[in-house]
């Protein structure tokens, strides 16, 4: 056999054995151990096959080292595909890891966003509690101004009041023959009833020159005695408790009106009034009671200001209220939904 027949026998031999190790020889662990642990059976079955399809004896040397060569194959290729595994693994853990660190770093941001949603939330809750109690402290002051415009105007409207009913009282004639014509006495009379009508409470229609002030007004001892401080302040005169004793406005006797209005009458040293022609002095009297009409009126419109004002201001109360309860609710619905657009991004 020449050397050509020798290497192409060869080569038959070669395929004839990877062919039949390609039936065992699948690329595992546990093949490999198998094969490498029983190289000699292999080699015999190998053989044995060979010589059994072809009737040729094959070189079992021959046969062990393709066998040995496949073995090293094997390894290869298991070792590949360890590599392979692990690469992909430590891929796979990679990109778990940087997922994970993701999702960290993105825990942290919804949790820095939650407590600045909650930071601003107390914040805005500290404004707005600081602005409810400005508007309430604010409306009180206009509540209290409100009260002192509405006592200022009451007082202004009975004092035009007062000073019209002087003016119409001083024209009627009937009215003045009750004191002999005396204007001035008259006008002192009404002064002294409107302190009585306000110290005593009573109907204006009860007051005249003969009502009994203890047992007809119905004042006891210490009206009495607020009765002779408010005349003393309303005509700027001063009653001893002796002459007060005597006249009845102090102890156990009671006086008239008529009688009261005998006694302040000479006390009262406003003769420069008295003095005045009493055309001139009803022109006075009407123009004092227009101006305290105009001032009434001013003051009324003041009042009605003020309270516009304070609805404002409980309105701006209200919706301040409105808007803390909102604030709070906006928050949390926005610290709730962070989370899912984040998620969904």
């Amino acid at each position: 056999m020449n050397e050509l027949e020798n290497e192409y026998q060869l080569k038959i031999l070669d395929m004839a054995a990877n062919l039949c190790l390609d039936k065992i020889a699948t690329p595992t662990d546990e093949n490999l151990r198998f094969m490498e642990s029983n190289v000699d059976k292999i080699v015999w079955d190998v053989g044995t096959q060979i010589y059994q399809q072809s009737g040729f004896k094959a070189d079992f040397a021959r046969v062990r080292d393709i066998i040995i060569s496949r073995l090293e194959k094997i390894r290869h290729q298991i070792q590949l595909k360890g590599e392979r595994k692990a690469a992909e693994q430590a891929k796979g853990e990679a990109k778990l890891r940087e997922q994970t660190e993701r999702k960290a770093a993105e825990a942290k941001r919804l949790a820095e966003l939650r407590e600045q949603a909650q930071r601003k939330a107390a914040e805005q809750g500290k404004r707005l509690a600081e602005l409810r109690e400005q508007a309430q402290r604010k409306a009180a002051e206009q509540g209290k101004r409100l009260a002192e415009l509405r006592e200022q105007a009451e007082r202004k409207r009975k004092a035009a009041e007062q000073a019209k009913c002087l003016a119409e009282f001083l024209e009627q004639a009937e009215f003045l023959e009750q004191f002999d014509g005396n204007k001035n006495k008259a006008e002192i009379f009404i002064k002294l009833r409107w302190v009585l009508l306000e110290e005593l409470s009573i109907d204006e229609e009860k007051v005249n020159l003969d009502s009994d002030i203890k047992y007809y007004l119905g004042a006891d001892w210490a009206d009495m005695l607020l009765l002779s401080v408010a005349i003393e302040q309303e005509f700027e005169i001063e009653i001893p408790d002796d002459e007060a004793e005597k006249i009845g406005l102090h102890g156990y006797n009671s006086c008239r009106v008529r009688e009261l209005l005998d006694y302040i009458y000479p006390k009262i040293n406003d003769t420069a009034k008295t003095a005045l022609p009493e055309a001139k002095r009803l022109a006075e009297l009407r123009e004092q009671a227009e101006r305290k009409a105009a001032e009434a009126k001013r003051l009324a419109e003041l009042r009605e200001q003020a309270e516009q004002k304070l609805a404002e201001a409980t309105r701006l109360a209200e919706l301040r209220q409105q808007a803390e309860r909102v604030v709070p609710e906006e928050a949390k619905r926005e610290a709730e939904l962070k989370p899912e657009i984040f998620l969904k991004l």
